[in-house]
C-alpha cells in the first residue's frame, strides 16, 4: 500500500456553474508536476501525492488558467501544504472563459508581413506576462487563452521598430 496525501475538487464554469469535464488540473512542487484528468462528472483528484507544498492550477482549452484561490499567476498562487495521510477536499475552481486576439500585419503598401512576432499583455500587468505568437505565411496571427481585459498589442519584426496596435511606436502614443 502506497501512502501519501490527496486533493480532490470540482471545476465549474464561472458564469453558468456547469461542471467542466475536459482539460486537466496540475499540482506541482519544486521537484515534480502531477496531472489529474476529469471523471465524466467533472470531479478531479490526486490520490497519492508525496507530503509537501504544492501550487495547483487548471489547464483547460478556452478557459483562463486559474491557480487555487482565483489567482492567475504562479507568483500569486496560494500554496497548499500536505502532510502524510492528509486529504484536502473542496479545492474547487471556477475559471473564466478566455478570449482571443487575431489579425493580419501588413507593411505600409498593404502587403502582409510573413516573419515576426506579435505580443499581447494586459494593460494592468507587465510585459513579463505577455503572450506571443508568430506570423504565418499570410501575415496572420492568433493569440488564444487570453483573460478578459484590455491589452497592449505590438509586433516585433527584425530590422523594424516595435509597433503597437494603431501603428504607434510606444504605449504612450
Amino acid at each position: 500500500l502506497i501512502e501519501g496525501a490527496g486533493i480532490s475538487w470540482t471545476v465549474t464554469e464561472e458564469v453558468t456553474g456547469r461542471l467542466i469535464n475536459t482539460g486537466s488540473v496540475v499540482a506541482y512542487n519544486d521537484d515534480q508536476y502531477y496531472y489529474a484528468y476529469p471523471q465524466n462528472t467533472g470531479y478531479y483528484e490526486f490520490n497519492v501525492l508525496p507530503p509537501g507544498d504544492y501550487r495547483v492550477y487548471t489547464s483547460i482549452s478556452n478557459y483562463v488558467d486559474e491557480y487555487y484561490l482565483d489567482n492567475r499567476s504562479p507568483e500569486e498562487a496560494a500554496v497548499l501544504s500536505l502532510e502524510l495521510g492528509e486529504r484536502l477536499e473542496g479545492i474547487d475552481f471556477t475559471p473564466e472563459r478566455s478570449g482571443q486576439i487575431s489579425g493580419v500585419v501588413r507593411d505600409a503598401t498593404g502587403n502582409p508581413l510573413t516573419s515576426g512576432t506579435v505580443y499581447a499583455y494586459e494593460t494592468e500587468r507587465s510585459f513579463a506576462d505577455a503572450r506571443s505568437t508568430s506570423l504565418n505565411g499570410s501575415g496572420e496571427y492568433l493569440l488564444t487563452s487570453l483573460a478578459p481585459g484590455e491589452y497592449y498589442v505590438f509586433v516585433s519584426i527584425s530590422g523594424s521598430p516595435i509597433t503597437y496596435y494603431g501603428n504607434v511606436f510606444s504605449r504612450q502614443d
